[in-house]
């Protein structure tokens, strides 16, 4: 199976238009989808152009300009967001119809940090250090990641169970080898 997606964008970072591919055996098919905004920078409606005319996606938005809810193709599947009052996203959601395929569920420190993440598949616990860097994560089977860092905040050392990848950096903190190999 090869799923890919792609993105170009405008001049103010904004994707202008996307590209979504997939192909398994003899299956395959292709999405291209123009994005238009709004005068207040909203996602317009927009309808897929590909192998056929099939995607449509509608976008709804909170008060606070967050984009709420996505929904394919008149309530094919839809894509909900929740927002805390700070504006972090607390959950988003995926549904068909009326069964939620996926949710995931998220916890934040007084900086605006994830510190937990919890879905069907248990709990991702984060730490991060003074500067919020990401220096653990804890997955839900147990496994710790830990990262370290330079003092400019390149990520120097990244160990996964008993694999550690080390990492250098030029002037430009530009990174230059991964284990030692540029």
């Amino acid at each position: 199976m090869k799923y890919n997606i792609g993105y170009t964008y405008d001049e103010n970072e904004r994707p202008l238009n996307s590209t979504i591919s997939y192909a398994q055996d003899n299956a395959s098919w292709k999405v291209e989808q123009p994005l238009k905004y709004t005068d207040d920078g909203k996602k317009e409606d927009e309808l897929g152009e590909g192998e056929q005319d099939w995607m449509m996606l509608d976008y709804d938005y909170d008060l606070v300009n967050n984009q709420s809810k996505v929904t394919v193709n008149e309530n094919l599947s839809q894509k909900t967001n929740t927002f805390i009052q700070s504006n972090l996203l607390e959950s988003f959601d995926y549904t068909q119809g009326n069964d939620t395929s996926i949710r995931y569920d998220y916890k934040y420190d007084g900086s605006g940090n994830i510190k937990e993440e919890s879905s069907e598949q248990g709990v991702v616990s984060f730490t991060v250090d003074a500067d919020s860097q990401l220096t653990q994560e804890e997955l839900p089977d147990g496994t710790i990641k830990k990262y370290s860092y330079d003092e400019i905040g390149n990520r120097k050392e990244s160990t996964h169970g008993d694999k550690t990848d080390t990492f250098t950096f030029n002037a430009e903190n530009q990174m230059e080898t991964k284990n030692g190999k540029g």
